[in-house]
């Protein structure tokens, strides 16, 4: 049996066991049945998002959608992550090749709604260790073993394949398309400076670099001038920002790690020496606190310290 045969093997086994638990609670099949239809989103607006056909793949019926309530049927498990990282609703659609025998499909599409770009482009982030290719500022990619993971706007995206055969990127040009028309850009990435070549777009949920207060972080990783950088991001209200400030200086203390507080176009910024992270400054603004990693040009820091929203 090839790797493909087995992993189709294995989504199907998957929804006979949930049939079964359900039988096994008392329930007839014909009622575990009725349950499982009942999920299917034929009116479902997310449905409009999954093409009918793409090359000589055609969708298998309607839907199947979840909510927050029932989302642990379709990933027992892994609900959990999705629902706290802002789950609202999914959709999947299942896929067979013009001619296939049977009713296992070859490729199946799960979009997931985030309900804010940033969180979609957070579980990316997670689900790809951190290796989120970027081709717009509302669309980001990862390939891997079983296809790709992508997002489009407010929506997470799957497309697992089965098949050696599956136009995995026309699938994400076609899906993305359909997207297209509702979402607009991921607001939070127009905050970062254009100082140089993005390489790289990072979410790290907690513990960033290893502070324990520093959570919901987006980095992203500079070339310029042929030097690399990373800036990181924090985004809150001012009560918010000036008690991570706050609690930046006392971690400074307690680490032992020295730094300055000096003025910078009427604001206070913070030059940092750092034995694990080397030479660093931390910018707080009244919506959002930034941290420049690496050696960079005054006119980078310039740029971060004027682009408050005051």
């Amino acid at each position: 049996m090839s790797l493909l045969q087995a992993l189709r093997l294995f989504v199907v086994g998957n929804v006979l066991i949930v049939g079964m638990g359900l039988s096994a609670e008392g329930q007839s099949s014909e009622s575990a049945l009725v349950r499982i239809q009942a999920t299917e989103a034929k009116t479902d607006p997310m449905e409009s998002f999954l093409p009918e056909k793409v090359g000589k793949f055609t969708r298998m019926g309607a839907a199947r959608a979840y909510t927050k309530d029932n989302l642990y049927e379709y990933i027992d498990g892994h609900a959990e992550f999705f629902i706290s990282a802002g789950f609202n609703h999914l959709v999947v659609g299942d896929y067979s090749a013009t001619g296939s025998e049977g009713d296992v499909p070859d490729i199946i599409v799960e979009i997931y709604d985030m309900m804010k770009g940033i969180q979609a482009f957070g579980v990316l982030s997670d689900e790809s260790g951190g290796e989120t290719g970027e081709s717009s500022q509302s669309s980001f990619g990862t390939d891997n073993a079983q296809g790709i993971n992508f997002t489009s706007g407010r929506y997470f995206i799957k497309v697992l394949s089965f098949s050696a055969e599956a136009p995995i990127r026309l699938f994400q040009e076609q899906i993305s398309l359909k997207v297209g028309s509702v979402y607009s850009k991921i607001p939070e990435f127009s905050r970062f400076p254009d100082v140089g070549k993005v390489v790289k777009t990072r979410f790290i949920r907690e513990s960033y670099r290893g502070m324990s207060f520093l959570k919901d972080v987006i980095e992203r990783k500079y070339i310029a001038d042929g030097k690399s950088f990373d800036i990181s991001m924090v985004l809150g209200n001012r009560d918010e920002i000036k008690k991570i400030t706050e609690s930046f200086v006392e971690y400074f203390g307690q680490s032992g790690v020295k730094y300055s507080a000096v003025e910078n176009s009427g604001r206070t910024i913070y030059k940092v020496q750092d034995q694990y992270e080397g030479d660093w400054t931390l910018i707080p603004l009244s919506d959002a606190i930034f941290g420049v990693y690496g050696v960079v040009d005054a006119a980078v820091i310039a740029k971060i310290v004027n682009a408050s929203k005051e």
